[in-house]
């Protein structure tokens, strides 16, 4: 807990009661550790919270991005219908931060979606496949077998 003088003044100027009249209060202090519109931060400011920001490296930058993508897929996962316009489209904020932070140019990123494509197909219509048996030589069975987290095997 962090006591600052209820003028809003931070830690390290004199909080003994520096403007005479004013009572101090106390803060609590949250971990936040994630992304979040410029918006976010002007609220804190209006409110009176104090956010620490820090620079992020190019790496941890990318890193930020997709950990933002994938919090607004859940939230857009778990969202009543009518808020699903609203969790979609801070999805696809969260996609395009990805693309900037990847470094990637967008040409390279339009022809690499073309190959995937040309290659495996499209997503639309989806197709969910709800298990695969597959004989012992196949080759996917490494990839099966390095991520039983994705692929777990069954043995009925």
């Amino acid at each position: 807990m962090t006591v600052v003088a209820a003028c809003g003044c931070p830690p390290g100027i004199s909080q003994v009661n520096h403007l005479g009249t004013q009572p101090l209060i106390t803060m609590k202090k949250f971990g936040f550790n994630k992304l979040v519109p410029q918006g976010v931060v002007e609220g804190m400011h209006r409110d009176g919270s104090v956010p620490e920001i820090r620079t992020l490296t190019d790496q941890e930058r990318y890193i930020a991005t997709l950990d933002k993508l994938i919090e607004e897929a859940n939230e857009a996962k778990a969202a009543a219908p009518a808020d699903r316009p609203g969790e979609i489209a801070n999805m696809r904020m969260a996609q395009l931060m990805v693309e900037r932070a990847s470094g990637c140019l967008q040409g390279d990123i339009e022809a690499a979606e073309r190959t995937q494509a040309d290659e495996k197909g499209d997503y639309w219509p989806p197709v969910y496949i709800v298990s695969v048996t597959v004989e012992d030589n196949n080759p996917w069975i490494a990839h099966f077998e390095a991520n039983p987290d994705r692929y777990p095997e069954i043995t009925e």
